[in-house]
Formats: C-alpha cells, sequence, structure tokens
C-alpha cells in the first residue's frame, strides 16, 4: 500500500468516525433494497429447486396419456406396449347435490383407481381418508365447498345418480395450486363407482387419463415420448411426463417472478435515490473542509478519492446488511404466497443470491453516490475563506456528470436485464419505471418553481414560510416527491387493477345480463328444463344447440401430417364445441366474408363444403382465411367446410360462444347437447332452480355467475395479498429514505428555527411551518402518484387486460389521507427539538 493510498484511507476512516449518523444513512437507505432483491432471488432459486425436487410429485406419475373419449382398442394396446403400474382417472364436470341442506354446486369429478397418485399423496383430514376412500362408495370433497355448505366428514353427498359419503377433507392436490379450489371445487370418488353416476352421457366433455409409473429415467422417457409422438397424434391422444410438467409449471410462475423481480428492482432503485440523497447532502456539508485540503496542496483527485472509498465501503456495508436482511425476508415469502404455489417451499441458502445481492448494492450505492462526489472536483480553494459555501458545478457544464449520468442509466438497464433475464423486459421496466421517476422529478421542479414565484401574498406568514421551504437551499423536494409518489403509485395501480377485474366481472351480473348457464342439457330433456324454469319465474334468454367435432384437415393437409411449429397442437387437436344458427349474436361482429344463413341444398355430408363463419383469433391461428377449406370429423361423419367469414367474439358475456357457427340445415340430425341461459334475480332463486334440476336432471350442469364471481374473488384477495407484501417492500425503501432525506437537513431546519426564534418567531409559528411544508409534500406527491397509478391502470385496463376502468373515489381517498399524515408525522418527528434548542448553540457553531 503506497503513502497516498494510506492518507486516503485514514482520512475516510477519520471522516466517518466524525459523521457516523450521515454515513448511516447512506447505508439504510440501501439495506432495503438489497434485502428485497436478496429475499426475491433467494425465493425465486428455492421454488425452482422445489419444482425439481417434486417434479414427480407435480404430475403423480412419470407419464400421463389423455383424451376427450374413452381410449380404443389402438389406444388400449398403446398402453399395454408402454407397459408398467398403470392407473386410470376420469375428470368431469358434475353437479354436486348435498342432501343435507340442499345444496348444490358445479365441480370437478375426478374418479380414480386405487394407485393414483403413484408419488406424493391428497392432502386430507382426517389423513386416513386419502386411503379410506378408495375401499368404498366414499367421497373426498374439496375442505372450501365443505365449509361453504357447511358439510361434514360423513353426511352424504351425491353425484348424478350415486350418492357417496363424505370420507374427508381434500386440503391440497399434488401439483395443484391451492386457489384452483376455488373456482373449480374437486371432488374425488373411486373410478368403479363412475357408471353409477350415470353421468356420462353423448356430449358430455370428460377427460379420460392413463397414468405410468415406469422404471425408467427421466431421459429415457423423453425418448419414449418422441417415440410414440405419431400414435398420439393420430389416436388424438395428448401426452404429458414431469419434464412438460415441469416446464409448464415454470411458463406459469413467469408472470409471478415478474412481479417479483419488478417489485425487489423497485425497491433497489428507491435505495439508489436515497444513497444519492445522503451523499449530496454529505457533499455539500464538506465542501468547505475540501477547499481547505485544496489550500494545503492536495490534488482534484485526493479529497474525491477519500469520498469514493467512503462510498465504497458504506455500500458494502450497507449491502451486507441488507444480504443478512435478505435471507430473513424469504423465509415469510413462502408463506404470503403459498396460495399461489404448487409445491410447499423448502428454505435454503442459496450462495449465487447472496453474492449477487452483495455486488448489485455495492455496485448501485456507487453508481448513485457518483454523481453527487463528481462536484467535488471542481471545488476551489477560495471557499474555504468564504462564510458560505455553494453549490458545485452545473451538471451541463461539467462533462464527467454527463458521463455519470449515462453510467447510472447503464448500470440500472443492467440490472434489470439481469433480474428478469430478458433484455426486452428489463428494457421496458426500466423506460416504465424511468417515465415514472421522470415525471415525478418534473412535478417537483414545477413546485418549486410554483413555490418560488405563484406564492400568494395575503397567506399567513406560516403558511408562506411553509411553502417556500420548498425551494430553499437543501430542500428535500425532489427525494420526498419521488419516494412518496412512487410508493403510491406501486400501491394505487395495485390497488385499482384488481378493482378494475372485478368490476368487470360483477358488471356481467348487472343490468339483465344472464347469470345462469345449463350445460350438457340433451334433446329430450329441454322441455321439462323450460317447465322448471317457467315455474321458477325465469326466462329462457337463449338456447343453443352444441354439437362436438374434431378438425380432419385444413386446406387439404390432413391434421397428423401438419407440423407442430407451423400450427400449435391445440388447436388441431382440441374439440370444437360447435353450434348452428342462422343469426349471428349480439356478442359478435362479421369482420370478413359473409354470414350464410341456411345452407343451400346439396351442401353438407358427401356434398359441397358447407359456408361456415370462424372467430378471428380461431383463424389466425390455423392460419386461414376466408375461402379456405377445412374437414370436420363429426362424431366419425366427415363434413367438408369452407370458410365464409371470419368474426369477432365477446368472450366476457355470459352467453354460449363459439369458434364454430355453421348455418342451418347441416348439423340438426348430429348427436348434440343443448345450452340454456338464463337470469335468477337473486341467490334463493338460483338455488331454488339448481335444486329442482339436480333432483330430476342429475346429468344436467349449470354454472351460477354469483358464485364464479364469488371465487374470483377469493381469488384475486390471494393474489392482491402477495402482490401489496411485494408492493410494501418498495414502500418501505420510501419510507426509509423519506427518513434519511429528513434526518439529513435535521441540521439546517434546526438553524433556520433557531434564526427564526431569534427574529422573534414563536414554537407555535415554527410548528405551524414544519406542519405546512410536510403537509404540502405528501400532498402533491400523493396526488402525483394518484395521477400516475390512474393512467398506468387505465393503459392495463385497456390494453392488456380489455376491461371498462372506473376507479372508486373512497379508497383513493384513503390513501391520501394515509400519505399526508404519514409525511407529516415522519417529518416532525425528524425535526423534534427544532423549538426547543437556544439560539446561541446554533450562532456559535456559524462562527
Amino acid at each position: 500500500m503506497t503513502r497516498r493510498t494510506r492518507w486516503i484511507a485514514r482520512l475516510a476512516w477519520r471522516d466517518a468516525r466524525a459523521t457516523p449518523q450521515r454515513l448511516l444513512l447512506f447505508m439504510l437507505t440501501i439495506v432495503t433494497g438489497v434485502a428485497s432483491l436478496v429475499a426475491v432471488r433467494s425465493f425465486a432459486d428455492n421454488l425452482a429447486s422445489s419444482v425439481d425436487d417434486e417434479a414427480k410429485v407435480l404430475l403423480g406419475a412419470d407419464l400421463e396419456l389423455y383424451g376427450r373419449s374413452p381410449f380404443g382398442a389402438e389406444a388400449e394396446a398403446l398402453v399395454a406396449r408402454i407397459g408398467g403400474d398403470q392407473a386410470r382417472q376420469v375428470a368431469l364436470g358434475s353437479m354436486a347435490y348435498f342432501p343435507g341442506s340442499g345444496a348444490s354446486r358445479l365441480v370437478r369429478v375426478r374418479a380414480v383407481d386405487s394407485g393414483y397418485p403413484f408419488y406424493g399423496a391428497l392432502e386430507t383430514e382426517p389423513a386416513a381418508a386419502a386411503h379410506d376412500f378408495r375401499s368404498e362408495q366414499s367421497a373426498l370433497v374439496d375442505h372450501t365447498l365443505m365449509l361453504q355448505f357447511g358439510v361434514e366428514v360423513g353426511d352424504p353427498i351425491r353425484i348424478g345418480e350415486a350418492t357417496f359419503r363424505v370420507a374427508g377433507r381434500l386440503m391440497r392436490i399434488p401439483g395443484e395450486v391451492p386457489t384452483a379450489s376455488l373456482v373449480g371445487p374437486r371432488v374425488f370418488i373411486p373410478r368403479r363407482f363412475l357408471e353409477e353416476t350415470q353421468r356420462i352421457r353423448g356430449g358430455s366433455r370428460a377427460t379420460y387419463s392413463t397414468f405410468f409409473r415406469l422404471d425408467r429415467t427421466p431421459e429415457q422417457v423423453a425418448d419414449l415420448v418422441d417415440e410414440i409422438g405419431p400414435e398420439l397424434r393420430e389416436l388424438r391422444l395428448e401426452v404429458e411426463s414431469v419434464q412438460h410438467r415441469r416446464e409448464a409449471i415454470g411458463e406459469a410462475l413467469d408472470n409471478l417472478y415478474s412481479f417479483l423481480y419488478l417489485a425487489g428492482f423497485a425497491a433497489l432503485l428507491l435505495g439508489g435515490i436515497g444513497v444519492a440523497s445522503a451523499t449530496h447532502l454529505h457533499v455539500k456539508s464538506k465542501v468547505r473542509a475540501v477547499a481547505v485540503l485544496r489550500c494545503l496542496g492536495a490534488s482534484s483527485g485526493g479529497p474525491l478519492a477519500v469520498f469514493v472509498l467512503q462510498a465504497a465501503g458504506m455500500g458494502l456495508v450497507g449491502a451486507f446488511g441488507g444480504t443478512v436482511a435478505g435471507v430473513g425476508l424469504q423465509a415469510l415469502l413462502p408463506r404470503v404466497l403459498a396460495a399461489l404455489l404448487p409445491v410447499p417451499v423448502q428454505f435454503r441458502l442459496h450462495v449465487s443470491a447472496l453474492v449477487e445481492g452483495l455486488v448489485v448494492g455495492v455496485v448501485v450505492a456507487m453508481l448513485f453516490a457518483a454523481l453527487p462526489l463528481l462536484a467535488l472536483r471542481r471545488v476551489s480553494p477560495l471557499l474555504a475563506l468564504r462564510l458560505f459555501a455553494v453549490d458545485g458545478p452545473k451538471l451541463a457544464r461539467d462533462p464527467a456528470q454527463w458521463i455519470g449520468v449515462a453510467a447510472v442509466a447503464a448500470g440500472v438497464c443492467t440490472v434489470a436485464v439481469s433480474q428478469t433475464a430478458s433484455w426486452r423486459v428489463g428494457l421496458a421496466i426500466s423506460g416504465s419505471l424511468a417515465g415514472v421517476l421522470l415525471a415525478l422529478i418534473l412535478v417537483a421542479v414545477l413546485l418549486r418553481l410554483a413555490a418560488r414565484r405563484a406564492l400568494p401574498v395575503g397567506w399567513p406568514y406560516a403558511w408562506r414560510q411553509g411553502v417556500a421551504n420548498m425551494h430553499r437551499p437543501n430542500n428535500q423536494t425532489a427525494v420526498v416527491m419521488l419516494t412518496l409518489g412512487f410508493g403510491v403509485f406501486l400501491i394505487a395501480t395495485l390497488h385499482l387493477t384488481q378493482v378494475a377485474l372485478l368490476e368487470s366481472v360483477a358488471s356481467l351480473e348487472m343490468g339483465g345480463n344472464p347469470n345462469l348457464v345449463l350445460f350438457d342439457i340433451q334433446p329430450d330433456q329441454v322441455d321439462g328444463v323450460r317447465k322448471i324454469l317457467a315455474d321458477e319465474g325465469l326466462e329462457v334468454i337463449q338456447e343453443t344447440p352444441v354439437v362436438p367435432m374434431r378438425l380432419a384437415s385444413v386446406k387439404g393437409r390432413p391434421v397428423t401430417e401438419i407440423d407442430e411449429s407451423e400450427i400449435r397442437p391445440w388447436v388441431l387437436r382440441r374439440e370444437y364445441n360447435s353450434t348452428y344458427r342462422s343469426e349471428i349474436t349480439a356478442t359478435e361482429e362479421i369482420v370478413a366474408g359473409e354470414w350464410v344463413e341456411i345452407a343451400p341444398p346439396g351442401q353438407g355430408v358427401e356434398g359441397d363444403p358447407v359456408p361456415v363463419s370462424l372467430e378471428e383469433g380461431i383463424a389466425e391461428r390455423l392460419k386461414i382465411d376466408v375461402g379456405d377449406l377445412l374437414e370436420f370429423d363429426v362424431q366419425g361423419v366427415a363434413v367438408m367446410a369452407r370458410v365464409a367469414s371470419l368474426r369477432t367474439v365477446d368472450w366476457e358475456q355470459v352467453r354460449p360462444n363459439f369458434f364454430v357457427v355453421f348455418p342451418t340445415g347441416v348439423l340438426e340430425a348430429a348427436p348434440q347437447q343443448i345450452v340454456v341461459v338464463s337470469r335468477a334475480s337473486g341467490p334463493e332463486q338460483s338455488a331454488a332452480v339448481q335444486r329442482r334440476i339436480v333432483e330430476r336432471y342429475t346429468n344436467v350442469a349449470l354454472m351460477d355467475l354469483g358464485l364464479i364471481l364469488a371465487s374470483i374473488d377469493a381469488v384475486l384477495a390471494q393474489v392482491s395479498l402477495a402482490l401489496r407484501f411485494m408492493a410494501g417492500l418498495s414502500v418501505v425503501s420510501g419510507l426509509v429514505v423519506l427518513v434519511a432525506a429528513v434526518l439529513s437537513s435535521r441540521y439546517q431546519r434546526l438553524r433556520e428555527s433557531v434564526l427564526l426564534r431569534t427574529l422573534g418567531a414563536s414554537r407555535s409559528q415554527i410548528l405551524q411551518i414544519l406542519t405546512v411544508e410536510y403537509v404540502a409534500l405528501g400532498l402533491l406527491a400523493a396526488l402525483t402518484g394518484l395521477v400516475l397509478a390512474l393512467g398506468a391502470t387505465w393503459a392495463l385496463s385497456r390494453w392488456l387486460f380489455e376491461v371498462p376502468f372506473e376507479p372508486g373515489v373512497l379508497p383513493l381517498l384513503v390513501l391520501l389521507v394515509v400519505v399526508v399524515s404519514l409525511t407529516l408525522v415522519v417529518g416532525l418527528l425528524g425535526s423534534r427539538g427544532a423549538t426547543r434548542r437556544p439560539p446561541l448553540e446554533v450562532l456559535r457553531a456559524e462562527l
């Protein structure tokens, strides 16, 4: 170590010991940001490790084959050739009826063999019920459904024509997130009793699965999937392996990861802003000391190196403290996000996450400290002879500071890209946050100008002085606007987005829109269903036939010969529930071609192609346009079709909507089911209709939008809790920076207060001045954040979620009051003692 280096190190240490409070603020501002970053990264790594560890549990088997119809002879031969331990499952929607209370609910019935799941276990209460229900005519019922209808273990439940005894509460299913049961409650029954339910009839939508436990490695299973791929396409069977399930879960969690990284990045960015503020104030307090060193012969780079070393040391200490705090915080995240996770997350320490937190924390601290530190390069020795220090050189006059700005921008983008693992997403996040921060900075600049030039003369003195403080030297207007405004922006955007989504669903129940959908009605049951609805005072709003079919060829090419890289497999292999009618509905609009009401004679089976109408989105996925040919397999009968028109469909409306619509005169004789849409005036009328329908027609399923809305509300509540927790990390960072900003200017406020008292101001007047300043700052910061949040939510509602945007006023007012009150409390606590210090104490310090 050279003599110069030792001198710089000793001077940096001595100065740090002389001003520990300011440097402590420096460290605290970076701690929360690094803690958020480490917690998020560690949680993501732990979740990925847990998914890998529980990969087989997620599927419950090594391999699954499934389709929309019972396995035929060729499929059974393939199953026998695969070998291994096997278990069958049939999954279908059905009405569950509870005779004790007379309540009913659409559920997802899973009829399973005794071997499933091969890996993992169904979590039940009591625990023995997971095995006991298989040996008798019993059922496992989702615990949320049992709570909703007050069902206890031992009570009866009827599925179709069969009555089962509730053997236990179903708490968790391997590979499924807990919130899935809120929308579609699960009921498990032994598969051997499925036929007794008499639930599956022509047109019913059921999924038939065979699960395999194979004595093969994952690589060998993958090779097997590739080998039987062509056979599966011919048999119209889908396959899922452990690797497929792992990848699917990874894709499903991408949005969660993106938000978590965004919240952690936002907290880190706020910490960087706090570092810049604390460094700026620290540097301004050291300008005279630097000038003295210059008078003693120090070069311009010497003092700069001292404070750079200080910043690096404080950044390292702050990053280390944030890393330790992040390790503790990551233990909370699995509990907060438990309802959204498919597997329990095990707590583990990942060295890579800890190292990343340390490195990123130090880099961010140095980048944001660089701009104020660069001002020390041009400190003149003459400043040592002046009573008051002046500001550093202007940004526009110092090329080095422009380089510093570019370095900060590049560093922020680099961190964002590294956190999201996508340069597009990273740049988009950086740009969006930069836009919000620039808007807040612009408002802060305009606020200072307004406080300087547009202050009403007729206001009381305390009001005028409090507002004038927002443009005085060493003011914290910009920092407070950034921290509070950014926190309000995050919280308000989350809340408004949640409200917009809920109201878009709730609006479907209003204005006379249908809220009951009855499906799987057989043609010979339609008259009876109509009579029940009429007896209960309900009107049939819409009655639509549904004909299941599959694609056989697209533009003359068999679907089995179309490569998956050309058209997504699910588009080609899915079952198309289509209809026939002579008119378009209120939820549709023709965008290309012409609508055909009635098929001309000679078109249809073994005739000319039938003119059909396709939904615009599915036509785009099939890469077809008006005039192209399609061949459908209508339950064994080939029907040629020509695309006559393309339609847009409002899928949000509670009405039967279809990808493919045929004209009348073609499908009337095909096997079909009927869907009936109606509206109940309230829960009592809806319950009465459901009870009578279930008692008479066990195969008919009924969807009640009121229950769906309640379920969606519960799911969004779980999601909202998790999102608000993560947004709260950014808010905590903002509060730390706010406190740091107030405490950093504490001496300046004491000096001003003492001067005011010397000039005759009373303690009450000084308190009034401080109150006006902090109320104004909090009010304007909160209003700016709310305006930005309204704009962001409007954009999300229109372009992403495509829902109406009607923000509520009351929650925004509550948030406004909370933020203003919080700013006032923090400001007054940070300025405590300003009215009690004797004037001579500060006046002596100036001499």
